[in-house]
């Protein structure tokens, strides 16, 4: 026996992906265009690619250091809520 598709909930969670990917799509495009392209033509792909926004980065936002911060914290976030919620689900449990 078939099951009955229904195509009107499959194209909603389509539109929806879509725009829940719009963002993403938008900061990937951007990042190869120069800044007055972007104030121009935001949702257009770049007239010509470069790279000059990522030399930017990480030359003089020092971004390998603001990373390995950001590392740091969550790691270390993470690995202290594990042991907190172990204590908790243990005293919870009994």
């Amino acid at each position: 026996m078939r099951k009955k598709r229904n195509y009107k909930l499959e194209i909603l969670g389509i539109f929806l992906a879509l725009i829940w990917l719009a963002p993403f799509y938008l900061m990937i495009v951007n990042s190869f265009k120069s800044k007055r392209e972007i104030f121009t033509n935001t949702i257009s792909l770049p007239e010509s690619w470069n790279l000059d926004n990522y030399i930017e980065a990480f030359q003089e936002l020092d971004f390998l250091r603001t990373l390995f911060n950001s590392l740091l914290i969550t790691i270390s976030s993470v690995v202290l809520i594990i042991i907190f919620s172990a204590m908790a689900a243990y005293a919870l449990s009994a």
